[in-house]
C-alpha cells in the first residue's frame, strides 16, 4: 500500500478516482504506520479537498502515531482546508 499511495500522490489530481480508497487507509490502525503517513500525504497531494477528505484528516490528528498525525496537518494545509480545521489543529498541537 505504501507505495501504490506514494505513485497516486506522486501524479497529484489525475488519481481523484482513488481518493475513496486511500480515506479508507489512515484511520485503519492494523495497517503500517509507514503506509498510513504515505496515505495522508497522497490525500493532500491530490487535492481533491471537501467534507469527507476534512473529516478523515481531522480524526487522524489524533493518531498515536505523531507522524500520522503531522502528515495530516500538512495535508489539510495543501487542500487549503486547514482554515476549516483550526480549532482541531490547535488541540492536535497542545496534546
Amino acid at each position: 500500500m505504501c507505495l501504490a499511495a506514494a505513485a497516486l500522490g506522486s501524479i497529484g489530481s489525475v488519481a481523484k478516482p482513488a481518493i475513496s480508497d486511500l480515506l479508507q487507509v489512515p484511520g485503519e490502525k492494523n495497517k503500517a504506520t509507514a503506509s498510513r503517513q504515505r496515505a495522508v500525504w497522497a490525500i493532500g497531494q491530490i487535492d481533491v479537498g471537501g467534507h469527507e477528505v476534512m473529516l478523515v484528516l481531522i480524526e487522524t490528528l489524533k493518531d498515536e502515531d505523531k507522524l500520522v498525525g503531522l502528515g495530516s496537518a500538512l495535508a489539510l494545509d495543501e487542500i487549503g482546508e486547514a482554515k476549516d480545521a483550526v480549532l482541531a489543529l490547535i488541540v492536535a498541537f497542545q496534546e
